[in-house]
């Protein structure tokens, strides 16, 4: 129930790391479908948590790697699970949420050679089903080949509204990282650091800073 309800997922997540766990992101070649520990202080996001892919999809992932072993490269993968029906959107959210990110780690290369992907794989299952000999050798021989192209790897901006879309929160970073030290220099520090100073004292009697925010003309005081 928790793996279709994005909400509990992300305060899942976060009671993880309130608790100082490690969480994962999702990967195809170790992930079951629901979340699973790793050791005792780190946890890894399951399949079944990937917006768009689906618990069946999910289940048949997991099922082909415990039968036939790890997945071992992109052509491999895609010409083991394309074949039972991954569409282009099942495999964008993949790429998206970084569970492929063991077999290719640059996601706008994999994003790219997608179509080309799915589309042999598709091609070879029809030649395997109807008995057909590939231009190589006979039918399911030889494996599909697929080789993700040379491409800029998408910046942290861009990492993180992927897994926000596919999994409904950010495991890679914080939005906020790409600024945080220009934000740091330009207040003094962080809020913790802050509070050190200008309140000194223990923390549970101090009381919340006065926060000025000015907009359209008008200001606001927040106490």
């Amino acid at each position: 129930t928790d793996m279709g309800t994005p909400d509990r997922l992300y305060w899942m997540t976060q009671e993880c790391l309130a608790l100082g766990l490690e969480v994962l992101p999702p990967d195809v070649n170790r992930s079951q479908v629901g979340f699973s520990a790793v050791d005792g202080g780190t946890v890894r996001c399951g399949l079944g948590a990937i917006r768009g892919l689906g618990q069946a999809a999910a289940g048949a992932i997991r099922a082909e790697r415990e039968e036939n072993g790890r997945f071992t490269g992109l052509a491999d993968l895609f010409s083991r699970i394309g074949a039972a029906g991954l569409n282009q959107r099942q495999a964008e959210t993949l790429v998206r949420s970084g569970a492929l990110d063991g077999l290719n780690a640059n996601r706008a290369a994999v994003m790219r050679v997608l179509p080309a992907a799915l589309a042999a794989a598709a091609q070879a299952a029809r030649d395997a089903e109807s008995g057909q000999e590939g231009l190589f050798g006979e039918a399911g021989d030889e494996p599909i080949h697929i080789e993700a192209p040379d491409a800029p790897e998408w910046g942290l901006r861009e990492q993180l509204d992927g897994e926000r879309r596919s999994l409904g929160f950010c495991l890679s970073g914080h939005p906020f990282d790409e600024c945080r030290d220009d934000a740091r220099a330009l207040v003094g520090g962080g809020l913790r650091e802050i509070l050190d100073r200008h309140q000194p004292g223990p923390r549970d009697e101090r009381h919340a800073p006065a926060v000025t925010v000015a907009s359209a003309g008008a200001t606001w005081i927040l106490a």
